[in-house]
């Protein structure tokens, strides 16, 4: 598994960083399970990361290497307020 805190992904500079740590981790490991928690903590780049991963499941590095997520499982995590103020878990599937 791979555990992303996404208050660690706060600025734009972050993005860079994510993007290069995810891609070596799913190259690595594809048949595992990527967890993003407080998924709302992250900087709106983040997110277009991830919503390029859900709609190609792939994703290329900053050296144009791609890592394939087809068998990854995403899962993200969040503690925003959706009416009961529950914690909710969003299942990603790529």
């Amino acid at each position: 598994m791979i555990r992303l805190d996404m208050s660690e992904f706060q600025t734009t500079e972050s993005v860079d960083r994510l993007l290069e740590l995810l891609t070596d981790a799913v190259r690595h490991q594809p048949y595992t399970l990527v967890l993003l928690d407080e998924i709302e903590k992250a900087h709106s780049k983040v997110i277009n990361l991830f919503l390029q991963v859900l709609d190609d499941a792939r994703l290329s590095d900053l050296a144009g290497k791609t890592a394939d997520f087809a068998n990854t499982i995403i899962i993200a995590t969040t503690n925003a307020i959706v009416f009961t103020g529950a914690k909710k878990v969003c299942i990603l599937l790529g």
